[in-house]
């Protein structure tokens, strides 16, 4: 693949993202924290905050791709896991301090979705299963069909009815569809 267009950095509209496959973007890390480096005003402190998640990012590869499936862990071992995991939240953290930072300010720097939370769950039973074996973006397609699901469930319930309410709606839908 190609990584030399503009627009996989920035879209025509909407917030900036990195747009390609998980293998080809995963292997940008290195150049993307030298250049931040490089390039960044050391008395930003948001300019700072940017730089330890892109080296948090880096170090969360790094051990990923150490102990992979490819070299027989089917799981992160105890260390790494503890430290796979304080990694993530430190850059769920720092993405949605930046994310407010910017919303002020109204640049458009990146949106926190729910990808942040299963990739978050994902590190977080990384002593069980490695994330490399599991796919928290299956099923994106209809990801945003099952948000206006669920928004649609939390009107007039408790937070713990919600999750009920849209599995019989799902349920009724297919059912209408004749898939069950």
């Amino acid at each position: 693949m190609k990584l030399d267009k503009l627009t996989m950095f920035q879209p025509k509209k909407g917030y900036p993202k990195l747009r390609g496959r998980a293998s080809d973007i995963a292997g940008l890390a290195h150049c993307m924290f030298d250049l931040w480096s490089h390039y960044m005003d050391q008395g930003d402190q948001h300019h700072l905050r940017i730089r330890l998640f892109l080296k948090l990012n880096l170090e969360l590869k790094d051990i990923l791709e150490t102990f992979s499936p490819t070299y027989g862990h089917t799981a992160l071992p105890e260390p790494q896991y503890t430290k796979a995991f304080q990694g993530g939240l430190s850059m769920a953290q720092l993405h949605k301090q930046l994310n407010e930072h910017f919303e002020a300010t109204d640049v458009i720097f990146s949106n926190v979705t729910s990808k942040t939370h299963f990739a978050w769950h994902s590190l977080q039973f990384s002593n069980c299963i490695h994330p490399f074996l599991i796919w928290c973006y299956k099923g994106e397609s209809t990801m945003r069909r099952a948000q206006i699901l669920w928004k649609s469930c939390l009107h007039g319930s408790k937070h713990w009815q919600a999750s009920k309410k849209a599995a019989w709606k799902e349920r009724h839908l297919m059912w209408m569809q004749c898939k069950i």
